[in-house]
């Protein structure tokens, strides 16, 4: 379980992974040294997988992102079609889904030429019945974290406290 402290260091850890312990410190009311102890526990446990850097897809000239639910015609063989997706590098994050669609692929390439490459190549793994692809117009929220929660008392602005 994470108290309030870890959560807040995780928060400002996932916006910017090159804080000083003495500034998270600072940020949290902790030493340094005491960071450091929770960010190496934190580690231990799993709970941060690594440190890592968040890349600009436009910036590297990959504008479209697609979804593409795929249907299977075996569903036995879903790892065999799970492990060929992964190996196509437009292909970013492969789920297994439930319903009519076997998993939901998200994919990033740099035109609809590509994309249309890549959908050729789903579609040519032997257990692929069909795809659907959706073509993200315009992204409103990109998240790669789940929430973490703080416990914090809640306040009024301060307009709202001087009625």
């Amino acid at each position: 379980m994470l108290d309030d402290l870890d959560k807040r260091i995780l928060n400002i850890l996932q916006k910017d992974t090159r804080a000083t312990n003495a500034a998270i410190g600072e940020a949290v009311g902790l030493s340094a040294a005491a960071v450091h102890g929770r960010i190496k526990r934190l580690e231990k446990r799993g709970i941060i997988r690594r440190f890592t850097v968040e890349l600009d897809p436009d910036a590297l000239h990959m504008q479209v992102l697609a979804f593409a639910q795929v249907f299977l015609q075996e569903m036995r063989r879903s790892e065999e079609a799970a492990a060929a997706f992964a190996r196509i590098p437009e292909v970013v994050e492969v789920h297994y889904t439930v319903g009519e669609a076997c998993f939901l692929l998200k994919l990033r390439c740099p035109d609809t030429a590509s994309l249309e490459h890549v959908l050729t190549n789903i579609n040519d793994i032997p257990p692929v019945r069909a795809t659907q692809t959706i073509i993200v117009l315009r992204s409103g929220k990109q998240q790669i974290n789940p929430p973490l929660y703080v416990n914090q008392i809640p306040t009024l602005p301060a307009d709202a406290a001087q009625e």
